[in-house]
């Protein structure tokens, strides 16, 4: 099974903090990548579903803020 996986990395540790089953690349530009799935939770015993949009961006070394992303692009969110 295809999968993603969302990590945090806190010095010399990563931890999994989100993962998506089957994701598909939706689109990508110079900056980001959109990436769908579909999440699985355990909630009251019960398992759920829920469609997952990521938006992927590079991080900035020193913490500078990434320039807002341009949600014009053609087919941005679009199923």
């Amino acid at each position: 099974m295809r999968v993603a996986n969302l990590f945090l990395i806190n010095g010399c540790t990563r931890q999994t903090v989100a993962t998506v089953f089957d994701p598909e690349l939706l689109m990508t530009t110079a900056d980001a990548m959109l990436i769908r799935g579909t999440e699985v939770e355990v909630i009251n015993k019960r398992t759920h579903e829920f469609v997952q949009m990521w938006l992927c961006r590079p991080t900035i070394y020193q913490g500078a803020p990434l320039k807002p992303f341009d949600t014009s692009i053609p087919a941005f969110g679009q199923p």
